[in-house]
C-alpha cells in the first residue's frame, strides 16, 4: 500500500457577498452538484457526506477513492471539513471567506489530502507526479464549478 500526501492551497474572488459564498460552500447539497468523477454521494447527516469515486485509471494502476468527510463552521467567516468515517481516502481542510466590498468575496482555501494507493512501493514512486496531479485537477475543477454556479446565482 503506497500513501500519497497532496496539499492545495488557492486565494480568489467571488462575485458575491461574503455570508452566501459561505454558506454555499458549506452545503452539502451544493458540494455534492459541484463534483466530478464520482459514482455515488451520500449524505450521512446534515454535517456529513461519503463520497465514491469513479476509478482512475492510469497504466496500471486503477484506483477507486472513497471518503467520508464532516464540514462546520468553527466561525462566521470560516468553513473546515475533516474526515469523519472510512475510505481510503483522508481529506481536511479550511477555507476562510472575507468581504471585499457588499458584493464580492476573497476565499483562502486549503485542502489537504491522504491516500492509499495498492501498488507496489516501486511503482509508486513513478505514480507520485500523476496522484498530484490527478487529485489537485479534481480539487481546481471543483472550485471553478462552485465559483461559476454561485456567481450565476445558484447561491440565492
Amino acid at each position: 500500500m503506497a500513501r500519497f500526501t497532496i496539499e492545495y492551497d488557492e486565494t480568489f474572488t467571488v462575485r458575491a457577498p461574503a455570508e452566501m459564498t459561505r454558506t454555499y460552500f458549506g452545503d452539502l447539497d451544493r458540494i455534492a452538484e459541484n463534483l466530478e468523477e464520482v459514482e455515488r454521494v451520500e449524505k450521512v447527516d446534515p454535517e456529513t457526506m461519503r463520497v465514491r469515486m469513479e476509478p482512475l485509471r492510469r497504466g496500471p494502476v486503477t484506483f477507486h477513492g472513497e471518503y467520508q468527510s464532516r464540514y462546520f463552521s468553527p466561525a462566521p467567516d470560516r468553513l473546515q471539513w475533516e474526515p469523519n468515517g472510512t475510505g481510503n481516502i483522508q481529506m481536511r481542510g479550511q477555507a476562510r471567506f472575507t468581504p471585499r466590498g457588499a458584493k464580492e468575496t476573497s476565499v483562502e482555501f486549503h485542502q489537504s489530502i491522504e491516500a492509499e494507493i495498492e501498488m507496489n512501493w516501486l511503482l509508486s514512486t513513478v505514480a507520485t507526479p500523476i496522484v498530484n496531479f490527478e487529485m489537485q485537477r479534481r480539487i481546481r475543477r471543483y472550485l471553478e464549478r462552485a465559483r461559476r454556479a454561485l456567481e450565476s446565482g445558484a447561491g440565492k
